[in-house]
């Protein structure tokens, strides 16, 4: 089976068990915060050690996947980006146009806007799917100039079509490179009381990496078109 097969598979899958149970747990209901998930810490980088197999992976533009040592159960990729840091938080950050960006998002927009003076919070509708399925998660992402981190959960106020999830964007400066990034990125997300723990699992990785493919794709581009318009 091909990788769009699985995708369209497991996107069918997920699209008609979570239309039932959903409806019926009112995870994600609006009103209070029936989080099931702990959401990331900000001010605690990622945990994990790059190996040299690691390290090689990183330079030839590979990601790097592993889990957190200190939170086992979940997925943390690693990826190195050839643009500086404020580029690729420019592009976690623009909501807005996650739908000419990421895969399979249909639609995206931004609903509202807050910050205070340690943060800046970007709250949002996306709507992903794939051949005639789809389903909208309503999103609360918030920046962390000084941990160089975004955190985001579902926006519990509204009513999204996924039971809970939250995701950790952590971008530092290359060791070797102020000019390029290494970034760090988890998501876990909890499909439904249906959806066998082995395919959440494997949702989770992939949604990892994707995540940090596109990122890694348009940072570079915007990077590439501002150094020849410089």
């Amino acid at each position: 089976m091909s990788p769009r097969s699985i995708n369209i598979f497991i996107f069918a899958f997920l699209f008609w068990n979570m239309s039932s149970s959903v409806a019926f747990t009112g995870a994600s209901a609006p009103g209070g915060n029936p989080s099931k998930l702990r959401p990331f810490d900000p001010q605690l980088k990622p945990s994990t050690s790059l190996d040299s197999v690691a390290l090689q992976a990183l330079e030839n533009g590979k990601p790097f996947k592993t889990r957190h040592q200190r939170d086992s159960h979940r997925v943390l990729v690693v990826q190195d980006i050839n643009a500086p840091p404020d580029v690729v938080l420019g592009r976690i950050l623009d909501y807005g146009n996650y739908y000419k960006m990421a895969p399979q998002t249909l639609e995206s927009e931004v609903y509202k806007r807050t910050s205070d003076s340690f943060s800046q919070t970007v709250f949002s509708r996306i709507r992903a799917g794939m051949r005639g399925f789809s389903m909208n998660m309503f999103v609360k992402a918030t920046f962390h100039p000084v941990h160089n981190s975004v955190t985001w959960t579902l926006d519990y106020e509204k009513e999204s079509d996924l039971e809970d999830g939250c995701g950790h964007w952590y971008v530092a400066e290359h060791p070797q490179n102020a000019a390029r990034s290494r970034v760090f990125y988890s998501v876990d997300m909890v499909m439904g009381p249906k959806i066998p723990k082995i395919v959440g699992d494997f949702i989770n990785r992939k949604a990892a990496s994707d995540a940090t493919a596109w990122v890694k794709k348009f940072s570079e581009q915007h990077a590439m078109e501002f150094a020849r318009a410089a």
